[in-house]
């Protein structure tokens, strides 16, 4: 008799165990995927340029005067109060996109994010949470890529050259040499199109239109310059046709390599 209640007794524990196992996996899973409000934003450069395979917003926290600034929501919330450096108006979007006149450093960027909280997996959520960053802005023309770079093509490491990024009141932005023998500026043509960023650029004009002025191939691409503003990189494609037949399907990829020499 004593032996059957003790098999008896060992069953109801084993059953309430795997019961209140069950219990605590069940509320794990409930709120595995879930987490409390928080605010989170991106900042990035709006590009202008439309070609096909270019991603228009460039995250930084470093931009050029008149550059185009968004501000987005990295996710979706009940509202948003946004508050940029000394500007008096108060933002509601989930994105703003603003351009500076001027320079400015460490520009507060504060976004107040709101949202129903889950209290059942989170009783202490209030639903509210704020988060700051800092934006710098730089001259446009304190830019680093300017200057002129001597350097090679990673494919072709005996065909040296040096490129040039410079600026003109007439035409503004250019970049010379870019392919090798692209010299717009000679003839007072502007060249390909820049899209001008901190320490890189994007190049290329906009789809549905080729450059094969001057020596140029329709180059389209971009400029990195490296932290410690010497060494660059330049990562473009050319087309293969001429200034009376263009074929954009036909391109040649290169990868230039170089640093400054002034």
């Amino acid at each position: 008799m004593r032996n059957k209640e003790i098999i008896l007794r060992k069953l109801f524990l084993g059953i309430l165990f795997f019961s209140l196992l069950g219990c605590r996996d069940d509320d794990f899973s409930v709120c595995e995927d879930k987490e409390e409000v928080t605010a989170k934003f991106s900042i990035g450069v709006k590009l202008t340029l439309h070609r096909e395979e270019l991603d228009t917003l460039l995250v930084s926290d470093t931009v050029l005067t008149f550059n185009r600034v968004e501000f987005s929501a990295d996710e979706t919330y009940d509202s948003y109060e946004w508050n940029i450096g000394d500007d008096p108006r108060v933002f509601s979007d989930r994105k703003v996109t603003l351009f500076f006149e001027t320079p400015e450093s460490n520009l507060e960027i504060r976004l107040i994010a709101k949202r129903n909280p889950n209290t059942g997996c989170f009783p202490d959520d209030d639903g509210i949470d704020t988060l700051v960053r800092r934006l710098t802005v730089i001259e446009r023309l304190e830019n680093p890529v300017f200057g002129k770079y001597f350097g090679y093509l990673e494919d072709s490491p005996n065909d040296s050259f040096q490129v040039s990024i410079i600026y003109s009141d007439l035409w503004g932005i250019q970049m010379i040499n870019i392919n090798e023998g692209c010299n717009p500026a000679s003839k007072g043509f502007v060249g390909p199109d820049i899209d001008f960023l901190y320490k890189k650029l994007f190049f290329g004009n906009d789809k549905g239109s080729y450059y094969y002025v001057d020596g140029c191939q329709d180059p389209v691409g971009w400029l990195f310059v490296a932290p410690n503003n010497n060494d660059v990189i330049i990562e473009y494609s050319t087309g293969g046709g001429d200034k009376y037949n263009a074929f954009p399907e036909i391109r040649t990829y290169h990868r230039f390599i170089g640093k400054r020499t002034n």
